[in-house]
């Protein structure tokens, strides 16, 4: 029965509501294991889920942080389906990506794309360092046009101090892009990093569990 207590205190939201209606007992508790395993350890249901979860990705507003953070909204979530052996270099799911941002960033991301040599596959990966690069020079641009008092007294050492500008990575904690981590590099390291810090498979946070992810 303490295993059972342990699992309820540790559950919240819809999981734990859904174990709530067993008796708390030894056999109980097993059970209990068993039903989470099958709910959320199912593959096919699982690919839905993200399936779902990019489908109600959209930016809360227009501007370069709101960007920002639907980017990285997306990169967890393909992550994931990468790691659940899902293909996503597909063309279908590579538009859908892009379809979540404003016109004037795709269209800079369209012409970054034509600067490729067309011998090279337009992968999600290539996809995601296009978007990548764009944000990142915008918000390097409201950086250098920032008008406040407080911004012009730090603008010298902004200018000297160029890792400002840079992204931190959620699973090194390096300053680059999570999707360009070399320590974690593959799906199944990134996953694996996430179970073992007990985050959210879709965003990394560690205030909830994947089931209650919201985005």
């Amino acid at each position: 029965m303490i295993k059972f207590n342990y699992l309820l205190n540790a559950l919240k939201g819809e999981a734990k509501e859904s174990i709530k209606i067993l008796q708390v007992t030894e056999d109980n508790y097993n059970k209990a294991m068993q039903f989470l395993r099958n709910k959320y350890n199912n593959r096919e249901v699982l690919i839905n889920a993200l399936v779902e979860r990019m489908d109600h990705c959209s930016l809360r507003g227009e501007s370069i942080k709101d960007q920002r953070h639907l980017l990285e909204q997306l990169q967890a979530i393909v992550t994931q389906l990468e790691e659940k052996g899902e293909e996503v270099n597909n063309s279908w799911l590579i538009k859908k990506v892009l379809s979540k941002f404003p016109e004037s960033l795709k269209r800079k991301v369209i012409a970054k794309k034509q600067r490729v040599a067309p011998s090279t596959p337009f992968t999600m990966s290539l996809l995601f360092q296009h978007l990548d690069e764009v944000i990142s020079t915008e918000e390097l641009i409201l950086t250098y046009t920032e008008t406040s008092p407080k911004q012009t007294m730090k603008t010298n050492k902004v200018l000297n101090n160029k890792e400002d500008f840079k992204r931190t990575c959620m699973y090194c904690r390096a300053t680059h892009p999570s999707h360009a981590c070399t320590q974690y590099s593959t799906p199944q390291e990134r996953s694996t990093y996430l179970r073992k810090h007990n985050l959210c498979l879709i965003c990394a946070s560690p205030n909830h569990n994947t089931a209650q992810c919201r985005g």
